[in-house]
């Protein structure tokens, strides 16, 4: 085990088994609330500086401006966090939840979450699982995008995605075309296996 990963790079494979799409995870009366919440910040309609300008609530904006959002996030996030830890039979650090706009003409390129692409570890290689949340689906483009599996996905609101870290599990966002896209994402770190 090198001492700068907790999980090896590669030690989950490159199967397309191991991107889990849940549907319907958030249920509909919790995701209203949150939508409602998603398309009143005013942050998010300021014109941004740069790329990820006035696009995320972080968990503490969360918390200090709305605890009842801050709340449900994180009730499916710890019922996520039981999902990816049955999947991978990992134990996994508690996270904390935020929330993220793509607008139109916002798309992200090809990357892994814990790696460069060269193999080397990126600023976040404690990064083991990536989650979302898709919050809406009444946008057009925006769909997120494996490299390695050849699979692109446009979930249901109130879905919630996974999958390991790595660059086998390389992948971007298409560029988004119309209307707000919402997601709630999440970075896990390891605390080893079960």
């Amino acid at each position: 085990m090198s001492k700068i990963y907790q999980i090896e790079p590669g030690y989950f494979g490159s199967s397309p088994n191991n991107i889990i799409i849940l549907e319907n995870f958030i249920q509909d009366n919790d995701l209203k609330i949150v939508q409602d919440y998603c398309f009143g910040i005013t942050e998010f309609k300021s014109i941004p500086q740069d790329h990820w300008d006035n696009r995320v609530h972080t968990a503490e904006i969360l918390e200090k401006t709305n605890k009842k959002i801050f709340n449900i996030l994180v009730q499916y996030q710890m019922k996520l966090k039981n999902e990816i830890e049955n999947k991978f039979n990992i134990k996994l650090s508690d996270n904390s939840p935020s929330i993220v706009i793509w607008r139109p003409g916002d798309d992200q390129q090809p990357h892994a979450d814990k790696q460069e692409q060269d193999g080397s570890p990126n600023p976040y290689p404690e990064n083991d699982i990536a989650s979302l949340f898709y919050l809406n689906d009444n946008y057009d483009g925006g769909e997120i995008y494996f490299t390695n599996q050849k699979i692109s996905i446009k979930p249901n609101a109130g879905s919630a995605v996974f999958f390991p870290g790595d660059i086998n599990y390389t992948h971007g966002v298409t560029e988004v075309k119309k209307n707000n896209r919402f997601t709630s994402p999440s970075f896990w770190k390891s605390q080893g296996f079960v």
